[in-house]
């Protein structure tokens, strides 16, 4: 979720206050998963909750997060990329939209890996159905031609 393992967020008065920002499930720690800096209160983590020295998902007060959610090109709509905020990985769900990675399996799992298309990137993945709409499109027209000619030329032996 983070790539530190704290988070320095300032107050009004500009006072900064240091949180371990990575969590656990509460039920990963009886099997040692959980892993990283070790708490002694709540309010020594970013989730204010602190179980057996680890920070875990607090369902009471959810971790918001946002990630951006990157959609493939289907055939005339171009790639395109937005934010999308919601509850941090590990934490429950029942939809995928309550999840900033927009994908939800019981809990909030990372997003299937979509590489981000840059802007000004020639990159185009076509999808079957373009492909055979182009090939169908080259079949006709070569199919019009060919007739046209043909009829052209049946006209001119005639003669």
């Amino acid at each position: 979720m983070y790539d530190d393992e704290t988070i320095d967020i300032p107050d009004e008065h500009g006072n900064i206050t240091r949180y371990i920002a990575k969590n656990c499930g509460e039920d990963e720690i009886p099997y040692g998963l959980c892993h990283g800096m070790e708490c002694n209160t709540d309010s020594d983590c970013l989730s204010n909750k602190c179980v057996s020295k680890h920070c875990v998902n607090n369902e009471e007060e959810p971790i918001i997060h946002c990630d951006d959610i990157y959609t493939l090109p289907r055939f005339i709509i171009k790639e395109s990329s937005y934010m999308h905020c919601g509850s941090a990985l590990g934490y429950q769900c029942q939809v995928n939209d309550e999840c900033s990675s927009k994908d939800c399996d019981n809990t909030c799992s990372l997003q299937p890996l979509r590489l981000p298309y840059f802007e000004g990137s020639t990159s185009y993945v076509p999808n079957l159905f373009t492909v055979l709409l182009m090939f169908m499109s080259v079949f006709a027209f070569s199919m019009g031609l060919t007739i046209c000619c043909c009829r052209q030329f049946t006209k001119e032996s005639n003669k």
